[in-house]
């Protein structure tokens, strides 16, 4: 299935100093204690219908472009694809590039793509980030629409308590604070709700956990 056999060899994948975004914290970040994830993986059934939701809330139409920036292993990329969209994904983790299905390995890079997209979706990546380099990302992205999806806080703690389980998370800010941060971007906020239907449905007991965000150029 993957295009490196070694993929399943944790000796492979010890933690560097340059990214902590390796085969611990993808595979075996539970038990590591460094994030949520365990055995990242393809899952259809979750991902095409998520994809589908995010298609539907955002109108995007057959054939326009997309960039999923923080794509991981491009599962987002590979559903949207499949729904006949024209998605491409950008992420600095070497691991999860050179792990990625080779169906759509071709359509994922390190660098953000110099073309112009209709959209870009940006889905618990900019948490993970500093503060200059998401607004470097903002300034220099070509895209028409950005939908931003990120946890919130209250500055100091996250209002879902099992965000505090990735040790790479950075902002833990509320709403305004992400819209601020965007508008000074030179975004115009279009949009910003607590809850989208089909996407993260299951940190929906917490109505002010997480905030998706429309803006646009």
């Amino acid at each position: 299935m993957f295009k490196n056999s070694w993929l399943f060899n944790p000796l492979r994948f010890k933690l560097s100093r340059k990214s902590v975004y390796n085969y611990l914290y993808f595979e075996r970040g539970i038990q590591s204690g460094l994030s949520l994830y365990t055995d990242y993986r393809w899952i259809p059934d979750l991902t095409i219908p998520m994809a589908m939701a995010i298609i539907d809330y955002l109108g995007i139409k057959r054939g326009q472009r997309v960039l999923d920036y923080g794509c991981a292993k491009g599962f987002m990329v590979k559903a949207l694809r499949w729904l006949g969209r024209e998605a491409y994904g950008c992420d600095t983790s070497q691991y999860v590039l050179d792990t990625a299905d080779p169906e759509i390995s071709s359509y994922l890079s390190k660098d953000l793509p110099k073309i112009q997209f209709h959209y870009t979706i940006c889905k618990d990546t900019f948490e993970h980030m500093q503060v200059k380099d998401i607004r470097r990302l903002l300034t220099n992205l070509n895209s028409k629409v950005l939908f931003v999806i990120v946890p919130l806080g209250d500055g100091k703690k996250y209002y879902i308590p099992a965000y505090e389980l990735d040790k790479t998370h950075i902002h833990k800010q509320p709403l305004y604070w992400w819209t601020d941060l965007i508008k000074m971007s030179g975004w115009k906020i279009k949009s910003a709700v607590p809850l989208v239907p089909g996407i993260k449905d299951n940190w929906n007991y917490q109505r002010e956990g997480n905030a998706f965000i429309v803006a646009e150029r």
